[in-house]
């Protein structure tokens, strides 16, 4: 009995660093992302994240919205040698969809496939 209540504070520990690791990702995705390049094409698809909720619109017009979640990966692109740090999953209407995430102070780079950059790259910069 004694273990379970030393072991205790430590869960609790953990628990609270946890959250306060994703809050402090979250804090940092906040804002308007407007896509600059994809494939070397400009493009004008817009995120908004606030919170756990995002919005996104293409050309003006709204292209879906939900709730967001980052967790910590750590995968690497086999082409370019870029570390992917984080994994962004989006809910609309219960379906989900996962892509790699790089973010950096007033960049963020997506990236779908099985492993980095597979398939497509989204460059976004902060607008605000």
């Amino acid at each position: 009995m004694k273990t379970f209540f030393k072991l205790v504070p430590l869960v609790l520990f953990l628990f609270f660093a946890a959250c306060e690791k994703e809050n402090l990702l979250n804090a940092k995705i906040e804002g308007t992302w407007e896509l600059r390049l994809l494939k070397g094409k400009p493009n004008s698809s817009i995120y908004k994240f606030e919170g756990t909720s995002f919005e996104k619109t293409i050309n003006l017009n709204s292209a879906g919205s939900g709730n967001f979640a980052i967790k910590q990966v750590s995968d690497t692109d086999r082409n370019s040698g870029v570390l992917y740090p984080y994994k962004i999953t989006f809910t609309i209407d219960g379906s989900k969809l996962s892509t790699f995430l790089k973010l950096g102070e007033n960049t963020m780079v997506m990236s779908s496939g099985q492993s980095g950059v597979d398939e497509s790259q989204w460059i976004y910069d902060r607008v605000k």
